[in-house]
């Protein structure tokens, strides 16, 4: 005798389709939400206007490049307080007196923390500046070097131990 058995009912099937789709909305909301509520994308202040200034600062940047300065900043850490050395020649390689050096020391990453240090020669073509209770880390030393009419701009990472 044959046995007749009921077919198997496929009424989830169509549901499957309904709730992958609800899922797939469900995360693209949340996409949205935290694209719309977070980071704005802005990298700096007034971009407009400094787009307006970019030629500008090429004409600056190309005045500095054709100076020639070479300058390198380290931190000096063997004394009981943390140094900032700068030490400055031209292209030629021979040191850089009578320059007036301001620089801003900050942390890249995390809380701010800013120093503002003007630093004074202490030999021929080398001017430093002491950086009390500087936590260990890296920091940013943002150095404005004048000389007469001659500006220079250098930013060089220095680390802490």
């Amino acid at each position: 005798m044959i046995e007749v058995t009921q077919p198997r009912s496929a009424r989830f099937i169509p549901w499957l389709f309904v709730i992958g789709m609800l899922v797939v909305v469900a995360v693209n909301g949340a996409l949205v939400y935290f694209a719309a509520t977070t980071w704005s994308g802005i990298a700096v202040d007034k971009a407009y206007e400094r787009g307006l200034a970019y030629n500008q600062a090429l004409s600056v940047q190309a005045k500095e490049t054709a100076l020639g300065w070479a300058v390198e900043a380290r931190l000096r850490t063997d004394g009981p307080e943390p140094v900032l050395v700068v030490k400055a020649a031209d292209r030629n390689g021979r040191p850089l007196t009578d320059l007036q050096i301001e620089s801003t020391v900050e942390r890249p990453l995390g809380a701010p923390e800013t120093r503002h240090l003007t630093l004074s020669p202490i030999e021929r073509g080398t001017y430093a500046a002491p950086l009390p209770s500087l936590e260990s880390g890296q920091w940013d030393a943002h150095l404005a070097i004048a000389r007469g009419d001659e500006r220079l701009h250098v930013t060089q990472r220095l680390l802490r131990p």
